[in-house]
C-alpha cells in the first residue's frame, strides 16, 4: 500500500485509456520508492499536414509503498483537534418516513429535520463528471459557510456510476479520489473569482487544474469492508494570481486521521481544458446547481 504520493500534473488528461510506467528507484526491507508516469495517445499534424500519433506523459511521479507486516513502530496521537470546531463530528444522520402510499410499502429516507448537514450539489457536473460518483455534505449553516471562508467542512460518501456501480465504501485506493474533491471549495473559488471580475471564458465554468499533489497515508481502511463515511477539513490560506494552496485532513467516523495532504493548483478558464473538445457544460447555465438544491432535504441511501 502506499504511504506516500508525490505527482506532478504536466498537461491536461482526457477521459479515455492510459499508459503507466513504473520504474523501481529504491527496494528497501521497510519501504520501496516507485517511478510512476501517466502517459495518454495525443494526434498532433506535421508540416506536411499528416496526422501523427505518439503518447505524451501528462502525470509524473514517485509513490512510497510499504507492507503491513512492516509497518510497525510507535504509534501515538497528539492533542491536534479540528479547530475551529466543524459543525458535527458525527456523519449525517437519516429518517425513514412512513409509506409513501405507493404500494411498494417503503418510506423515504430523509435527511434528520434537525441534522447539521445537508446535500451539497456540483456546479457544472458534466464538465466535472469525476465528481458525480460521490455524495458530499456540506455545513447546514450558511452564514457558518460565509464567515469561514477558506475552510471547508463536508462529510462524503461512495456512490459509484455505472453497470458496477451503486452504495460504494471507501477504500484505501479511493481516498486519493477523495482527497481531490471539495465542491463546497470550487465554489467559493468561482464565486470570489467572479466578484473580482474574473469571469471565465464563454460563460462557462471555472478550471482548477492540480499542478502538484502530497499526500501522506496515515491509517489503513477495512481492505475487504471499507468505510461508508469519511470527514474532510479543507483549508486555504492565500490565492494569489491564480495559484492556490489547499490542505486536506481526512478522518474517520472515529475522529482517526486518516489521510494529509497538500496540493497546489491553478484558477483558470475551463476554455483551456477544453480546447478543441466538445463543451460539456453548453447546456448548464451559469446560476444551476449553485446552492444544495433539490436534492439537499432528500437524500436516497
Amino acid at each position: 500500500m502506499p504511504i506516500s504520493i508525490q505527482l506532478t500534473f504536466l498537461r491536461r488528461t482526457a477521459a479515455g485509456p492510459a499508459l503507466l510506467t513504473v520504474q523501481d528507484a529504491k527496494l528497501g526491507a521497510r519501504t520501496s520508492t516507485i517511478h510512476v508516469t501517466l502517459s495518454q495517445e495525443e494526434t498532433s499534424s506535421t508540416g506536411d499536414g499528416e496526422k501523427k500519433k505518439k503518447h505524451s506523459v501528462k502525470v509524473a511521479g514517485y509513490i512510497t509503498v510499504s507492507d503491513p507486516v512492516s509497518e510497525v513502530g510507535l504509534s501515538t496521537d497528539s492533542d491536534w483537534t479540528v479547530y475551529p470546531p466543524p459543525p458535527s463530528l458525527r456523519p449525517p444522520e437519516f429518517i425513514t418516513t412512513s409509506n409513501t402510499g405507493d404500494g411498494n410499502g417503503k418510506g423515504d429516507v430523509r435527511l434528520a429535520p434537525d441534522s447539521p448537514w445537508v446535500r451539497v450539489s456540483q456546479r457544472f457536473s458534466k464538465f466535472r463528471r469525476a465528481w458525480n460518483h460521490t455524495e458530499v455534505f456540506g455545513p447546514a449553516d450558511t452564514e457558518l459557510r460565509q464567515r469561514r471562508w477558506g475552510i471547508i467542512d463536508q462529510w462524503a460518501r461512495f456512490r459509484p456510476l455505472g453497470p458496477k456501480g451503486g452504495e460504494g465504501r471507501w477504500t484505501d485506493e479511493a481516498v486519493a479520489y477523495l482527497i481531490d474533491l471539495s465542491p463546497l471549495t470550487l465554489q467559493g473559488l468561482e464565486d470570489a473569482g467572479t466578484a473580482a471580475g474574473y469571469a471565465a471564458d464563454d460563460g462557462g465554468p471555472f478550471w482548477f487544474p492540480t499542478v502538484t499533489l502530497y499526500v501522506d497515508f496515515k491509517k489503513r481502511l477495512p481492505p475487504t469492508t471499507g468505510v461508508e463515511w469519511l470527514y474532510s477539513r479543507v483549508t486555504m490560506k492565500s490565492i494569489r494570481n491564480g495559484r492556490t494552496d489547499i490542505d486536506v485532513v481526512v478522518l474517520d467516523e472515529r475522529g482517526e486521521v486518516v489521510a494529509l495532504a497538500t496540493q497546489v493548483g491553478l484558477v483558470v478558464s475551463a476554455s483551456r481544458n477544453l480546447k478543441g473538445r466538445e463543451l460539456p457544460y453548453k447546456t448548464e447555465g451559469q446560476g444551476q446547481a449553485q446552492g444544495q438544491g433539490e436534492g439537499a432535504a432528500k437524500a436516497k441511501i
